[in-house]
C-alpha cells in the first residue's frame, strides 16, 4: 500500500511499549486498541502506549484525491480501493510488531554478546607478565621466556649443581688433616723414618703445606706430561728428581688409581672406607699412584705402580648457601644437589608431575637445562647452558633464584586475581542483564554496554602493579577455585543490580516531574 508509514519506532518500557507513527502522504487522525478500542487522539504524531499482544489499528486521512489503498485484510476486496480527502484509511500493524520484537532481541543479544567475552584479558595478562619481567631483571634474574615467570611460581623441585653453583667453585687440598703438624716438625719426622711408605706420606703433607707449588717442582725436571681426559679419568707426568732418577705419579679417580696398583686387592677395601668417611665431611677425593722407571727412557718398561694415598679436595661452600636453601626450604621448594645422570633425573621428577627447575653452568648441565620446567644457568656460565635457559642469573649463587620465586608468585597472584575478577563481571553482566531483559523487557543500548566494559577493562589494568601478598607454597593454576570463586561472586553482584534496578523502579525514585 502506497499509504503505509515511512518510519516506525518502538521504545521498551515495563510492561508495555510505545509506537510512534507517521504517514508519508496521510495525516494519522487516530489510534484505536483492540479489543476494548479506545481511540486515542493523534493530529500530530505522537507515542501510544499498547501493551504486548494487542493490535494497533491506524485511521488516516489522505492528503491527495488520487490515492489507493489496499483494503482486502479489512474488507476483502481483492483490487485497490481509490481514496480521496477526508475518507478514512484503517491499517492493522501487527508486522511491523514482529519488526519491534527481533530488533530488541538482537541489542539484547548484543549487550549478553559484549558482556560475556573477556576482551581485555589477553592484554591485561600480558602487560602483568612483561612488568614482572622488568621487575626480575632489576633483581638479577633475566626471563627469555615470559610464561617462565608462571612456572617460576609453580616450582616445587630445584635441582642444582654443586660446583660453581652451591660453592665457590675453587677446589683445595684440605689441611684440617695437618694443621697440628708444623712444615719443620714434618721435616723432623721425615729425617728419623725410614720406612719409605711413611717418608712418601709426610713429603706429600710438606707438599701441601708449601705456600708456592713452584717451590714443590723446584728440583725436579719434567719430561712428559699427559693431560686429563674422559676415557683415562687421570693426568700423569714424567720427571727426573735431583739425584737423576727418573719417576711417573699419576693422579685421577679413585677407581682408575687402584685399577694401575699391583696390591689393588689388598688396599681397595681400606681406600673406598676412607672415600666414604672424607665423603660424609663434604670432601672429593682424588688418588695419587708413581711408578719407577728404571731404564731411565721414555719408551722403556716401568715397573709396578705403587698406591700413595688419597688428596681430599674441599671447594668452599658460597657465604649464603645456607641461608638460601633455609628460605628455599620454607618456601615450599625441595633443593636436590645433582653432579650427575642430570639428564634421567630432571626427566624422573616431571614423570612424577612435579614442577622442575635446574641450575647449571657447563656445557654437559645443556640437555638438563632444556628439558627441565625452568632451566636457569648461573652467573659465568657457558654459552651452551645460556641458550637452553628460560631465566639467566646476573649475580652468583642460588640468593637470586629466592627472590626470582617470591617476585614470581606475586606475579602469578596478581594474574589470578584479575581471572577471578573477569569470571565475576562476566557473570554479572550476563546474568544480570539478562535478568532485567527478561522480567522487566528492557532493552539495552549495546553501546552503553560497550562504554561500561571499555571503562572497566581501562582501570583494571592497574592490577598490573597491584599490591599483592605471595603464597607461601608452590601455585599453580586452580581452575576449579578460580571458577567457583568467580561465579559466586558474580552472582552475588547481579543479584545486587537486579535488587537495586527493582527498588529504583518500584519507588519511582528516578522519576522526574513534566514541567
Amino acid at each position: 500500500m502506497h499509504l503505509m508509514k515511512k518510519t516506525f519506532k518502538v521504545s521498551s518500557t515495563c510492561s508495555s511499549e510505545s509506537v510512534s507513527v507517521e504517514w508519508g502522504n496521510a495525516v494519522m487522525r487516530s489510534v484505536a486498541k483492540k479489543p476494548n478500542a479506545q481511540e486515542t487522539d493523534a493530529s500530530n504524531p505522537t507515542d501510544v502506549t499498547l501493551h504486548i499482544g494487542s493490535d494497533a489499528v491506524v485511521k488516516a486521512l489522505p492528503l491527495t484525491n488520487k490515492s489507493k489503498t489496499k483494503m482486502s485484510a479489512l474488507t476483502g476486496e481483492s483490487l485497490p480501493v481509490t481514496k480521496k480527502t477526508e475518507d478514512e484509511v484503517s491499517v492493522d500493524l501487527p508486522v511491523n510488531m514482529e519488526k519491534l520484537k527481533l530488533w530488541s532481541g538482537i541489542n539484547n543479544l548484543l549487550v549478553l554478546l559484549i558482556g560475556g567475552i573477556p576482551i581485555a584479558m589477553p592484554t591485561v595478562l600480558s602487560v602483568t607478565l612483561a612488568i614482572g619481567s622488568h621487575q626480575l631483571s632489576q633483581q638479577g634474574a633475566i626471563t627469555k621466556r615470559m610464561t617462565a615467570i608462571e612456572e617460576m611460581a609453580g616450582m616445587d623441585v630445584l635441582c642444582s649443581d654443586k660446583i660453581g653453583t652451591l660453592t665457590l667453585n675453587r677446589l683445595t687440598v684440605d689441611r684440617n688433616l695437618i694443621e697440628k703438624w708444623t712444615k719443620i716438625w714434618l721435616c723432623y719426622l721425615l729425617r728419623e723414618r725410614q720406612d719409605w711408605k711413611i717418608r712418601m706420606l709426610l713429603m706429600q703433607q710438606i707438599i701441601n703445606m708449601l705456600a708456592d707449588p713452584k717451590e714443590a717442582c723446584a728440583n725436579i725436571r719434567q719430561v712428559h706430561f699427559l693431560p686429563f681426559n674422559p676415557v683415562d679419568k687421570r693426568t700423569a707426568i714424567t720427571y727426573i728428581d735431583s739425584d737423576g732418577n727418573w719417576y711417573r705419579v699419576s693422579k685421577g679417580a679413585s677407581k682408575q688409581i687402584l685399577g694401575l696398583c699391583q696390591e689393588k686387592q689388598q688396599i681397595s677395601a681400606k681406600v673406598h672406607a676412607i672415600i666414604d668417611k672424607l665423603a660424609e665431611r663434604g670432601l672429593r677425593s682424588l688418588a695419587v699412584a708413581f711408578q719407577e722407571i728404571p731404564e731411565e727412557s721414555m719408551e722403556s718398561p716401568a715397573g709396578t705402580w705403587t698406591f700413595c694415598g688419597l688428596l681430599p679436595l674441599f671447594d668452599p661452600p658460597r657465604h649464603d648457601t645456607a641461608e638460601t636453601i633455609h628460605i628455599a626450604l620454607n618456601l615450599g621448594v625441595c633443593v636436590k644437589m645433582i653432579t650427575d645422570h642430570k639428564f634421567e633425573i630432571v626427566k624422573n621428577l616431571q614423570a612424577k608431575e612435579h614442577v622442575v627447575g635446574m641450575t647449571g653452568e657447563g656445557v654437559n648441565d645443556a640437555p638438563a637445562l632444556k628439558k627441565a620446567d625452568i632451566g636457569i644457568p648461573v652467573a659465568d656460565s657457558t654459552d651452551a647452558a645460556s641458550s637452553a635457559a628460560d631465566l639467566v642469573l646476573t649475580e652468583p649463587g642460588l640468593s637470586v633464584i629466592d627472590g626470582a620465586v617470591l617476585t614470581s608468585r606475586a606475579i602469578f597472584q596478581r594474574m589470578k586475581n584479575y581471572t577471578i575478577y573477569a569470571v565475576s563481571i562476566t557473570i554479572r553482566i550476563v546474568l544480570g542483564f539478562m535478568l532485567l531483559a527478561l522480567i522487566w523487557v528492557y532493552d539495552f543500548p549495546p553501546f552503553m554496554v560497550l562504554i561500561i566494559a571499555i571503562l572497566n577493562d581501562g582501570t583494571i589494568m592497574t592490577i598490573s602493579q597491584d599490591c599483592v601478598k605471595p603464597s607461601p607454597t608452590p601455585d599453580s593454576w586452580k581452575l576449579n577455585e578460580i571458577f567457583a570463586a568467580g561465579i559466586v561472586i558474580g552472582t552475588y553482584l547481579a543479584l545486587v543490580t537486579v535488587l537495586f534496578y527493582w527498588l529504583a523502579d518500584s519507588t519511582q525514585f528516578f522519576e522526574t516531574t513534566s514541567m
